[in-house]
């Protein structure tokens, strides 16, 4: 996990059980501490936090909660400095959305030197724009709750070959569009390659050990867990030739048969021939 960085995107619905939400909000603050402990960051959305308090105040998003687990960490360490977050916003989220305790959480860390921050223009500023963003800055991905912004993120990490963790536990969505991680966990649970191509044999059939929504484990334990299934993907290293590519694309050159297979390669051949001549 040393030098990784995971983002960390989802929401949940205001209507979402009290239960549900804790639980949650205490797997984001185990996984964001286990991540820094093994040396890696997190990526997060740095917006407007007020308006997805409950009636008790409680924040119906995640990404404030991962940046002050981030400023513990940054207050009780002794490790070398380095940086913990990357944080994407909108250059007019400052002003407008972001209130003072949450000024005072970037600006700690900023001054710390354990923080990058890219803000987005606010012309330029949109769910595709920061998505991009996002999953450009990070190396992979655990989701919970949210929508559509969700599911379209986690797609877009599995395009990229990311790492891509969805968690199970039905809470819904800060803005009621769907069920974005819950979504990719039923995808996830019938194609495991897509979401982890590399270590994808060593969990297919314990994905319920990584489950949030039974209740059976301790959402801290699940949170190690997650970050260790990550950090096993990552240390894999980088897909390099032909035999890396996506399983699905594996999965046709095999069932190709050896005449196409040869027609294919000759074909090659005669257009590299043609560049050299």
């Amino acid at each position: 996990m040393e030098g990784k960085y995971i983002l960390v995107y989802g929401s949940a619905s205001l209507s979402c059980p009290q239960e549900r939400l804790d639980r949650s909000v205490e797997f984001v603050r185990h996984f964001t501490a286990e991540v820094l402990r093994q040396g890696g960051g997190l990526v997060v959305l740095a917006g407007d936090e007020r308006s997805t308090k409950d009636a008790e105040g409680n924040p119906h998003i995640f990404d404030w909660i991962v940046l002050r687990e981030v400023l513990r960490h940054a207050e009780s360490t002794m490790e070398p400095r380095r940086t913990y977050a990357r944080v994407v916003m909108s250059d007019a989220a400052w002003e407008s959305k972001i209130e003072l305790g949450n000024q005072k959480i970037l600006s700690t860390l900023q001054q710390r030197d354990v923080l990058e921050l890219k803000r987005i223009p606010r012309e330029e500023f949109t769910g595709g724009e920061y998505r991009s963003v996002q999953t450009e800055w990070s190396d992979g991905m655990v989701a919970l709750g949210g929508g559509k912004g969700t599911y379209i993120c986690g797609k877009g990490m599995v395009d990229l070959y990311k790492p891509t963790l969805p968690m199970d536990i039905d809470i819904g969505s800060r803005s009621e569009d769907g069920f974005g991680a819950l979504s990719l966990h039923r995808e996830f649970v019938k194609v495991p390659e897509d979401f982890l191509p590399k270590t994808h044999e060593l969990v297919a059939d314990k994905i319920e050990t990584l489950s949030l929504q039974s209740g059976d484990l301790e959402a801290s334990v699940v949170a190690q867990r997650a970050v260790e299934l990550l950090g096993r993907e990552l240390r894999r290293g980088e897909r390099r030739g032909f035999l890396e590519l996506k399983p699905k694309v594996r999965m046709l050159w095999d069932r190709m048969s050896d005449l196409a297979k040869m027609a294919g390669i000759v074909r090659a051949i005669e257009i590299f021939k043609g560049y050299l001549s």
